[in-house]
């Protein structure tokens, strides 16, 4: 068995800050690497984390957009309950419940002392007439 062909590689010189420089020579004795090495680390690492964060980004989008689809059914579905239930509630008038008056301005305005049919409504007097007579008991 042959060993893998190495990968094609190219030369990519930049500048850094000394005391970057400084960080990453130190890093490389300490670790009996090479600075190239070091680098090129974590260059594939930073690349991959920025694959998986665009990765995690596209399932997220996938899933707000399949819930927010979900809402949406949700929403029309009960906004056609909501209509069916007020097409039910036409009050005796023909008024839908949801769009009645708070005043009808055809009806004659009454006034509180005709609403007044002269009984008092105080709890005894309303229950006299179902108590039995005193000393019938």
């Amino acid at each position: 068995m042959s060993a893998p062909s190495p990968q094609p590689q190219e030369t990519l010189t930049l500048q850094i800050p000394t005391s970057l420089d400084a960080q990453l020579a130190q890093a490389a004795a300490s670790q009996h690497r090479s600075k190239s090495e070091l680098v090129l680390e974590a260059l594939a690492q930073y690349l991959s984390q920025d694959r998986t964060v665009a990765t995690a980004l596209d399932r997220l989008e996938k899933s707000l957009t399949q819930r927010f689809f979900a809402l949406e059914t949700k929403f029309t579905v009960l906004e056609r309950q909501v209509s069916v239930s007020q097409s039910a509630a036409v009050d005796r008038r023909g008024y839908s419940a949801a769009v009645t008056p708070a005043i009808d301005p055809t009806a004659e305005q009454i006034d509180d002392d005709e609403l007044d049919d002269g009984i008092d409504d105080e709890p005894d007097e309303i229950l006299w007439d179902f108590m039995p007579p005193e000393g019938a008991v």
